[in-house]
């Protein structure tokens, strides 16, 4: 009987010693669960916090580069509105821009095509400007240019005319205006003598520029009063070849052309005016035709206004001077090695 008390006792004890076993090694993989789980749980955590600290850097980050982005477009715009010193030379050294005051004399003048010209209001501008399909796409850019961010970055702004937004109607007048003849350029620039645009300029922001393309350029002011100084690109490069010397002239390139006519003062005129070259100045009002040549580099600055926007087209006048002038373009722009294969191809038309 001892040994049977015995025997059951130890079978107790090693059943329990089982179940002790059992139960130790349930709470260790427990345990690891919660170990694991644990685990998990902080690499979320700082995974979060990783995450959230890169969103904030990213956030300080993109705060600071827009807080820049705005001071450096403050301080340019506060530089451009500086009157620039081209704008500062006296009248008595710049030629006034001719002006013809009815649209018979205007067709007379402009056949010429050399020199820019003025055509003073009249009643076909009046009619133009006045129509109901213009009136509203000027008044309805008049209104949005100035937010595109183009317009806050550079301080001017284009759009093409719509077909039921007013281009029928600008293209019917600058059609009555363009009484020239003009190089056909549409196998190259597919829908260039379709289009007219819309322009929006900063008041009182001087800006110096080509005009796209080299191409010349008829302008309707519809608003605003917009001082200009401008030449022809052939004459002033080669009046800069005999003023500044040939070593100036090879590093010479179309930016560098405009900032030399934007910060020209009085001397400097004098002199590129006895080398050969004219420049012509005039203030461009309301209702008023503007014709600028073909290779023109332009000099603006819109006088004191809320806005200043108008309506142009594009034009290649067949004139000697005009492919002379875009043949000096294409010489810069082939010396600072940039793509002149379309404008090549637009000279070889002339």
């Amino acid at each position: 009987d001892a040994i049977g008390k015995f025997q059951a006792d130890c079978a107790r004890r090693l059943r329990a010693l089982g179940c002790w076993t059992a139960g130790l090694a349930a709470a260790v993989l427990d345990l690891k669960r919660h170990i694991a789980q644990c685990k998990r749980s902080s690499e979320r955590d700082l995974k979060a916090l990783a995450a959230n600290k890169e969103k904030e850097q990213l956030e300080v980050a993109r705060r600071q580069a827009a807080e820049s982005a705005e001071a450096i477009r403050a301080q340019r715009a506060e530089a451009m509105k500086e009157i620039p010193p081209v704008f500062q030379v006296p009248e008595s050294l710049l030629s006034p821009v001719p002006a013809a005051s009815t649209l018979a004399d205007w067709a007379t003048i402009l056949k010429d095509g050399n020199a820019p010209r003025k055509l003073q209001q009249t009643d076909e501008t009046s009619a133009f400007m006045g129509c109901e399909a213009v009136q509203k796409v000027l008044m309805n850019f008049g209104s949005a240019y100035k937010k595109t961010k183009a317009f806050q970055d550079t301080g001017s702004t284009q759009t093409p005319l719509m077909a039921k937004g007013g281009r029928d109607e600008a293209n019917s007048f600058f059609a009555k205006a363009a009484s020239f003849q003009e190089v056909d350029v549409s196998k190259v620039v597919p829908n260039f003598h379709d289009a007219s645009w819309l322009y929006g300029l900063t008041p009182q922001v001087g800006k110096s520029e080509v005009l796209p393309s080299a191409s010349g350029q008829l302008r309707v002011q519809s608003l605003g009063v917009v001082q200009v100084v401008y030449v022809q690109a052939g004459p002033f490069i080669a009046a800069a070849q005999k003023v500044l010397g040939g070593d100036a002239v090879a590093v010479l390139t179309i930016d560098k052309a405009c900032k030399m006519l934007h910060t020209m003062g009085a001397k400097d005129v004098e002199a590129f005016t006895k080398a050969g070259c004219t420049f012509w100045a005039t203030r461009h009002s309301p209702s008023e035709v503007l014709w600028l040549p073909v290779g023109t580099i332009i000099s603006y600055r819109p006088q004191a206004s809320s806005i200043a926007h108008g309506v142009r087209k594009a034009y290649y006048q067949r004139t000697a001077h005009g492919k002379a002038n875009l043949e000096a373009i294409a010489a810069l722009m082939k010396s600072e090695k940039r793509p002149t294969a379309r404008l090549d191809e637009i000279i070889a038309l002339f």
